[in-house]
């Protein structure tokens, strides 16, 4: 509902700016980024004064986002946000959207963190606030949440990935792997925005958020579906990844065995039935209509980093077809805007990445860098460490 009305990159000329700010002014907020802190080189915050605006705050004390400020010019709102862009992210969310909806006559009600176990450790300076960008996950309460932060994660990859700030209060240098720490969500759910705000925002469900990416393996029968994962399952294992498959089945399947004690309970009549050892569990029910794939994700795959599907051609996911010229005269998704890439035996031009059948560290990398987030220890390559090993992040 709110319109753009003026959007400038100003060189760092002090004239330049001020042309530019001022012609902002016939607008009802004005949010410029860079230039934000009181150094003598910031040109922004000395202009704000310069031209008159009423600074009502000059910096805050959280980090990122030391450097933002705020003041009114003529009833107008003025937001001055540092220049990075994990500073910018942070202060929009938790100072300039509030205000917004505001603005717009939408009431929002303040949302008290969540309580989330913390998945890697934290190291941090004391003395500031740290809201740490984190991806918050799984359905039991409490959920976990991954710190998105450090010098090997991509800031736009954690911007993007990103569905909770993770506090960490000022006198603390140090939040440890398995601590519960508290977590606030971005745009959590609908029954926290009103109506109009809702459908504008659309807002992250934390649970859509923190489902795992699913990637459905496909291709005509005997084209190597099964082959194919077989192989990609320990190469992206190797790399530190938690794995989950999904196997569809068109025409239904029996996984028990006749005579054994499991069979026998079905039989007589156990709508479900459930085997449990120290190391495995499988479950074993009746379903009026077939699951979702996410419904199965939500189920029984929060534990995992992604899910691979061999088959469900039909279904709105990526997909990554694997087709063999001496089994079948064309591929399968040739006209699917879903398809993200082939596998193949012959040079094939669909618009997406062509992998031979034998490139599974290839096939891996594309994998990884399109669907997995890039955490401490982790590149594109396949590296040393884990996500899983010695985690933790640390923060300026």
């Amino acid at each position: 509902g709110s319109m753009l009305g003026w959007a400038k990159i100003s060189r760092d000329d002090k004239g330049a700016i001020r042309s530019h700010v001022e012609k902002a002014f016939n607008s009802d907020v004005l949010i410029t980024t860079g230039g934000s802190s009181n150094a003598d080189s910031d040109l922004a915050h000395a202009l704000m004064k310069e031209i008159g605006v009423d600074i009502k705050f000059g910096g805050v004390s959280m980090v990122p986002g030391k450097g933002t400020s705020f003041g009114l010019y003529d009833n107008k709102l003025i937001f001055s946000l540092p220049g990075t862009p994990s500073a910018v992210y942070v202060s929009f969310y938790t100072l300039v959207l509030p205000a917004l909806l505001r603005l717009k006559g939408l009431r929002v009600n303040a949302m008290p963190p969540v309580q989330a176990i913390l998945e890697q450790d934290i190291w941090k300076k004391p003395g500031t606030e740290h809201l740490v960008q984190g991806l918050v996950r799984g359905n039991d309460s409490p959920c976990s949440v991954l710190p998105l932060a450090g010098p090997d994660v991509e800031v736009f990859s954690a911007m993007k990935m990103a569905n909770g700030l993770i506090i960490v209060d000022p006198d603390r240098n140090h939040l440890s792997q398995g601590q519960t720490v508290s977590v606030i969500l971005l745009n959590p759910s609908d029954d926290l925005l009103p109506e109009r705000a809702v459908s504008q925002h659309n807002p992250i469900r934390p649970r859509e958020a923190g489902m795992p990416p699913i990637v459905s393996i496909v291709g005509k029968s005997d084209a190597g579906k099964t082959t194919l994962l077989e192989r990609l399952v320990p190469e992206l294992k190797q790399r530190g990844y938690r794995i989950g498959t999904i196997k569809h089945d068109v025409h239904g399947f029996d996984i028990d065995h006749e005579g054994k004690d499991s069979w026998r309970h079905k039989h007589a009549g156990a709508q479900t039935v459930v085997i449990s050892s120290p190391r495995k569990v499988a479950v074993i029910k009746d379903v009026e209509t077939e699951e979702t794939i996410d419904a199965l994700a939500k189920k029984y795959f929060q534990d995992v980093d992604i899910i691979l599907t061999e088959g469900y051609k039909r279904e709105d996911k990526p997909k990554i077809e694997v087709f063999r010229s001496k089994m079948h005269d064309k591929p399968l998704c040739k006209e699917d805007g879903r398809l993200v890439a082939m596998v193949s035996d012959i040079p094939l031009d669909l618009g997406v990445p062509r992998f031979d059948l034998d490139n599974i560290n290839g096939l891996a990398d594309l994998i990884e860098q399109r669907f997995l987030v890039t955490v401490h220890g982790f590149n594109s390559s396949g590296v040393q460490g884990s996500p899983k090993s010695e985690p933790s992040c640390e923060l300026s």
